[in-house]
């Protein structure tokens, strides 16, 4: 910045008082700079490492979040397929129902009719 201000300006004393309030204002010992930039890497360093952590984290928990949905999922197949046979059998009761009644009182086609209506 110095040699910036002595290259664009003519000497005077006007110069001389900024070159002072510069050096005044930008003085920073050799072994500050080297403490700050040792600083300022390790704190990058424990940033990156944390969000690293952080992302690899929630990675897992999301994928175990996942597996537990996936295993749930096979569990309510065999549900459902219990669910279907129980359907099926339950319908088949009605439908022998419905031919009983049938036999009894010839009301077998409005049982029948019931019946699509309920199931459509």
């Amino acid at each position: 910045i110095i040699s910036k201000l002595k290259e664009g300006l003519e000497s005077s004393a006007h110069l001389s008082d900024l070159i002072d309030i510069v050096n005044s204002k930008f003085v920073m010992p050799i072994m500050k700079m080297v403490c700050m930039i040792i600083i300022s890497f390790c704190i990058n360093i424990v940033f990156g490492i944390g969000f690293f952590v952080g992302d690899f984290g929630t990675d897992g928990y999301f994928t175990d979040n996942m597996r537990t949905l996936y295993d749930q999922s096979l569990s309510n197949e065999n549900l459902n397929e219990n669910c279907t046979n129980q359907f099926q059998k339950h319908f088949t009761d009605l439908d022998k129902t419905c031919k009983l009644l049938s036999k009894d009182n010839n009301s077998s086609s409005t049982c029948m009719k019931d019946l699509k209506n309920i199931i459509v």
